[in-house]
C-alpha cells in the first residue's frame, strides 16, 4: 500500500500551532474566510482574495475498504466550498475510525479510471500529492451545492486535486481547485500548456498554513446528504492496519 505522509513542514505546523487545548473545530472562520481544522490535521486553508465561501459543514459518507469486495466504512467529512469568477475550491477533512487507515492510492478512487493529465508529489504547496484530471459534471458531488448559490456551470470539471495524509493516517486533507473544461476532453493531453496554466492558477488560489490559536466560529453550518456513489470515490478508500489483519 502506497502512503503519502504529511510533509515535515505541516508536521511542524501541528506542533507549533498552539491548538493542543483548543476545542475541535473544522469549519470556516468568518473573520478570515479560511477553512480551519484545529484537530489532526491542525491546518488552515486560506483562499485567495476574491473567493467567497458558499457553504460549509459536514457530509457523512461510506467509503470502500481496499481489497474488500463489499465492505463499506462510515467516515466523517468536514467541508467548505468557495467560488470566484468561474473557479471553485472544495476543501475536505475526512476522518475514519481508529480501526482504519487511509489508503492514498488509486484503489476505489475515481481517478483510477480516468486519464491523469498531470501527477506529482512534493512540488510546492507544502508537498501535496497532486493529480489533474477531468471529472464528469454528472458525477461531481459538489456542483449541486454550488448551483444553489448560483456559482455552478454546465458540463465537465477540470480538477487539480491536492491531497495530504496525517502522520496518524486516520485523517486526510483534500483541496480541489476546479474550473470549467477549457477544451474538449480528448484534446487536453496534447495541450499541456493549458494544463500548466491551470496548475499555476490552482497554486495561487489558496495557501496552507498552521491552525490559528484563536478561531472565530460563525455562519450557517450545513449537514449535507450526498450519495455515497458520488462522494466516496472522490474521498478514496481505507484499509485495516496490519496489526489488526491477523485477528
Amino acid at each position: 500500500m502506497k502512503k503519502f505522509l504529511l510533509c515535515a513542514l505541516l508536521s511542524a505546523m501541528t506542533l507549533l500551532s498552539g491548538c493542543a487545548g483548543m476545542e475541535l473545530y473544522r469549519g470556516v472562520d468568518p473573520s478570515t474566510n479560511a477553512f480551519v481544522s484545529t484537530g489532526y490535521p491542525q491546518a488552515q486553508i486560506q483562499p485567495a482574495e476574491g473567493f467567497k465561501n458558499v457553504s460549509f459543514g459536514a457530509a457523512y459518507v461510506r467509503v470502500a475498504e481496499e481489497d474488500g469486495m463489499f465492505t463499506v466504512v462510515p467516515v466523517d467529512a468536514s467541508y467548505a466550498l468557495y467560488y470566484s469568477d468561474r473557479s471553485q475550491l472544495a476543501v475536505v477533512v475526512a476522518e475514519c475510525g481508529p480501526y482504519w487507515l487511509w489508503d492514498i492510492s488509486s484503489v476505489a478512487a475515481e481517478f483510477r479510471y480516468l486519464p491523469i493529465l498531470r501527477e506529482f508529489s512534493g512540488d510546492r504547496v507544502q508537498d501535496a500529492t497532486v493529480r489533474v484530471y477531468v471529472r464528469s459534471g454528472a458525477r461531481d458531488p459538489w456542483m449541486p451545492v454550488f448551483a444553489e448559490a448560483g456559482s455552478s456551470w454546465e458540463g465537465d470539471v477540470l480538477v487539480a486535486r491536492y491531497e495530504w495524509c496525517s502522520s496518524y493516517d486516520t485523517s486526510k486533507l483534500l483541496v480541489e481547485y476546479r474550473e470549467p473544461l477549457p477544451a474538449p476532453r480528448e484534446e487536453l493531453t496534447g495541450r499541456q500548456a493549458l494544463v500548466t496554466e491551470f496548475l499555476e492558477r490552482s497554486r495561487a488560489a489558496f495557501t496552507l498554513g498552521p491552525a490559528p490559536e484563536t478561531v472565530v466560529k460563525g455562519g450557517v453550518r450545513r449537514n449535507l446528504n450526498i450519495p455515497d456513489r458520488l462522494l466516496a470515490p472522490v474521498i478514496g478508500a481505507v484499509t485495516r492496519p496490519t496489526i489488526l489483519e491477523d485477528f
